[in-house]
């Protein structure tokens, strides 16, 4: 048993620690969206209210260190910024600028709309005030047999309405928005161009719907895509736009395709069992970006951010069943990673170049290599049993590393490099850093001279 963790004093003050700890983790679902607690389920349809990055973070809370601040769509919000970090240390994120509080998958079209009856018409639509309503049936020429081309300079709906139909592409309109409803099953299996839309919505409610050849392309469009129903969404690839995106993946095997989000801010819940189960990266946000893989073996593959460009604020919350098999990645200016429920048995990392790192680990998660690489502040939190079997690397080129081993046989080494500051490390649970520490900073805290081996 480890002795270091039975010392009176120390024990009682770093239990509350660690219980904050294990709160933080569970809370960091509400990051950019929802506010902590179980994870609330998603309406269908509905776009998130994003919450921009805080210029601060607290001094009381969990290592999994939410990026606060609360806002709502459409540039109406006010912006916040209570965030929260490690109780009792002297950690604290270096302050940044307050964003404007965006909405992922929604943003106000000021553009000026009107539905030309000839050219709606021409689409095999009907004008209602400034949408052009296009129904797709059997008996379509129109998105069965030829590509339909919304009217530009108005808004535009297409209802798949039959089964096997919308096999053709469909271009929404520019300056408009945009809202493909597919159905039936069998319905939208082409490319959906949203490209010059404002707001572009892709509902696939039936099973085996959105499949084959389908595949979004938002370039400067919000988009938002609800997978709901199983085996929905299992195309190509659904890459989001500047404007950012927000997609929902509740069906059984939806979203069995490359995701690629980027954008303003951008939000992706996969809830279903094996949802997500391709690529998911989201690279270049400017505002935040938010994964959550929730269902059991839901994000197969490892997920990632900034592999395509450098995010700005990535939250990763793999709460379900085997959520994360593979492992994390993440390059960004704040990286908050969270395992739980024996996901992430592949390596959990903040690449080199990251700004802040916070990386939380429940029981029997982070099985390989955990490795905090940060610019600026680092912290790591194994307050799970069985937690972070592997090495625990932490270095910290110009702020503190704080590493928390509070899961009996939680981590195994422990390597901390902080030349501009301080290691901080404590092995709290039973049998925890069997493996020693090893502690190479300006100051030396808590279990640095420890050596079990």
């Amino acid at each position: 048993m480890n002795t270091c963790g039975s010392r009176p004093v120390r024990a009682l003050r770093w239990a509350c620690i660690a219980a904050c700890a294990v709160w933080g983790c569970k809370a960091i679902d509400g990051f950019l969206g929802d506010e902590g607690g179980e994870p609330a389920e998603p309406t269908p349809g509905q776009p998130r209210t994003i919450r921009p990055v805080g210029a601060n973070v607290g001094a009381a809370g969990s290592a999994m260190a939410s990026a606060g601040g609360a806002g709502s769509g459409g540039g109406d919000g006010g912006g916040g910024a209570a965030g929260s970090g490690i109780g009792g240390s002297s950690m604290e994120r270096p302050p940044g600028p307050v964003l404007t509080p965006a909405q992922a998958g929604r943003v106000d079209n000021l553009n000026t709309r009107q539905c030309n009856d000839n050219s709606c018409r021409a689409q095999g639509g009907t004008c209602t005030g400034d949408t052009c309503i296009i129904d797709c049936d059997n008996r379509s020429t129109n998105c069965n047999v030829e590509d339909v081309a919304c009217p530009d300079g108005a808004n535009c709906i297409v209802n798949c309405l039959d089964e096997d139909t919308c096999t053709a592409l469909i271009v929404c309109p520019a300056n408009g928005d945009c809202t493909v409803n597919c159905t039936e099953v069998g319905t939208c299996t082409a490319e959906i161009d949203c490209g010059a839309s404002v707001n572009c919505e892709v509902n696939c409610d039936a099973e085996d719907s959105c499949i084959n050849a389908f595949n979004v392309e938002a370039a400067s469009a919000a988009l938002t895509v609800n997978c709901n129903d199983d085996r929905s969404c299992q195309g190509q690839a659904v890459n989001c736009g500047d404007a950012g995106c927000l997609v929902t993946c509740l069906g059984e095997d939806a979203c069995a395709m490359d995701m690629n989000l980027r954008g303003e801010v951008a939000k992706i819940d996969c809830n279903g069992t094996r949802s997500c189960s391709n690529g998911v990266d989201c690279s270049g946000d400017r505002q935040g970006c938010e994964i959550n893989c929730r269902g059991a073996d839901s994000c197969l593959q490892t997920v990632s951010c900034g592999q395509e460009a450098r995010s700005t604020a990535c939250a990763v919350s793999c709460l379900g069943i085997r959520s994360c098999p593979s492992g994390i990645s993440c390059l960004g200016d704040r990286c908050d990673l969270a395992c739980d429920n024996e996901g992430c048995n592949g390596n959990v990392a903040c690449q080199r170049g990251t700004g802040e790192c916070n990386i939380g680990c429940d029981d029997g998660t982070c099985n390989s290599q955990v490795t905090c690489e940060a610019e600026a502040a680092c912290s790591v939190t194994c307050d799970g049993n069985l937690s972070c079997p592997g090495q625990v690397e932490c270095n910290s080129n110009t702020a503190d590393c704080r590493v928390v081993c509070s899961g009996d046989v939680a981590c195994d080494q422990v390597v901390c490099s902080a030349q501009a500051g301080a290691c901080d490390i404590d092995c709290l649970g039973d049998d925890a850093c069997l493996g020693g520490v090893e502690c190479d900073a300006n100051a030396r805290r808590g279990d640095c001279s420890l050596n079990l081996e």
